[in-house]
């Protein structure tokens, strides 16, 4: 997801994002999830660990500590 910044003093940032919630998840290492859609638009932080997300083309992203995924694939076949 491409975001647009503004410069502010010496910095950069984003327009403020609505949100109504926060919740944290743990899985096992090697945990798989089949093709499923996310069950609301929400963002998803990676803390720790590595998660590999796979989409319907076949692509596959891997997503490290720090990185933000924002899923709202809420119709189709989605994501593995």
């Amino acid at each position: 997801m491409e975001l647009p910044y503004e410069q502010v003093a010496k910095a950069e940032r984003t327009a403020m994002q609505s949100a109504t919630g926060i919740q944290f998840r743990r899985a096992p290492v090697g945990d798989f999830q089949d093709f499923h859609i996310a069950p609301r638009r929400q963002y998803v932080i990676t803390l720790q660990g590595q998660a590999e997300i796979g989409l319907g083309d076949g692509t596959k992203r891997i997503f490290n500590p720090g990185d933000v995924l924002l899923a709202d694939d809420l119709t189709g076949r989605g994501h593995t």
